[in-house]
């Protein structure tokens, strides 16, 4: 099983982790990943069974912090 662990400080960790924790519940072959947050920090953990699903999680889970990052920006400054 190959492991990876990020901690980042996205402007609202709280929002990204419940738009995110709906893609958890999603059965995803291969991968599990787990997410956490505190009032400064969102820590996304993934196990998979091989690296192209650990790339394939990882390149997702990215992609869409990025959008929903982008998105509350958009938000914020109307």
């Amino acid at each position: 099983m190959i492991k990876a662990n990020f901690k980042i400080m996205p402007s609202n960790p709280y929002i990204i982790f419940k738009a995110l924790s709906v893609e958890t519940e999603r059965d995803i072959p291969k991968t599990k990943v787990h997410l956490e947050y505190d009032e400064k920090n969102l820590m996304i953990n993934i196990e998979s069974e091989n690296i192209s699903s650990m790339r394939a999680a990882i390149n997702s889970y990215m992609r869409w912090i990025t959008l929903i990052e982008d998105i509350l920006g958009l938000i914020e400054n109307g």
